[in-house]
């Protein structure tokens, strides 16, 4: 299964796609032009108007690149939910086992003010890297009045049962986050929250499946993500070491059967 936009881009839906999308930038590199400036800008910036210029910006890129996914092909997607996330409008395809979100990346900035505007668009990436059990693929941008929408899918967690408090905390202490207090768990990277009730799952396996957890940072998103400073403040990105994207492959496939 293949699905095109306007510039005749295609990207594979199938599994093989979701393992190589846990770690991989490449979907986003034009949204990456321009950001050092843009935070620089931001320095002094509130925090409103910061938003409304990177809303601009990604919307922008998004147009200039064919990335750009019009309001009205979005009920194209499949069945919207009547009940949304805290932050998505969401779409269930049944047939292609997928579930799309057209999230505000702004939503709940009041839960992770740790998450500046820039880091918008690699909130997904984080989310994959603590979570490639459900990792997302980034599917493009839309808007609402000019606020930015990021579109991303997922693959559909068939699963009726609910996981238990004490499920949901061994399976984040096995990733590293040990519980904060009685919402909050983290490490040194993130505090994550809203992982339990309609977001925590127990699938197919046996395994617990969190969906949409809200995740703050503590770091920048890039730092997060194993970007370094170069010599003129800038990042780059982060030169993995051999076997390392294969790891987090693997770890992901492990996690579907």
């Amino acid at each position: 299964m293949e699905k095109r936009w306007d510039d005749g881009q295609s990207m594979a839906g199938d599994a093989s796609g979701r393992l190589a999308v846990v770690g991989d930038r490449s979907s986003i590199r034009v949204f990456e032009k321009g950001l050092a400036a843009n935070r620089r800008q931001y320095l002094d910036d509130s925090e409103r108007d910061g938003r409304e210029a990177e809303s601009e910006r990604l919307v922008g890129k998004a147009k200039e690149n064919g990335l750009y996914i019009p309001k009205g092909r979005i009920r194209d997607f499949g069945q919207r939910k009547r009940k949304q996330t805290r932050e998505s409008e969401v779409y269930i395809n049944n047939y292609a086992g997928k579930v799309y979100k057209v999230k505000d990346p702004y939503a709940s900035a009041a839960m992770k003010p740790g998450v500046k505007p820039e880091d918008a668009i690699y909130e997904y990436l984080v989310h994959n890297k603590y979570f490639p059990e459900t990792a997302y693929t980034f599917e493009g941008i839309t808007d609402d009045l000019g606020d930015v929408r990021i579109v991303l899918s997922q693959d559909l967690v068939r699963s009726t049962k609910r996981a238990s408090a004490r499920q949901v905390a061994e399976y984040l202490a096995q990733k590293g986050l040990k519980r904060m207090d009685g919402y909050h768990f983290g490490n040194d990277e993130v505090t994550v929250t809203d992982v339990e009730g309609d977001n925590a799952f127990i699938d197919e396996n046996d395994k617990v499946r969190i969906i949409d957890p809200v995740i703050d940072f503590k770091k920048p998103a890039r730092e997060i993500l194993g970007d370094e400073p170069s010599d003129n403040g800038e990042m780059k990105e982060h030169e993995l070491t051999p076997g390392q994207p294969h790891q987090i492959m693997a770890e992901a496939r492990i996690s579907r059967r």
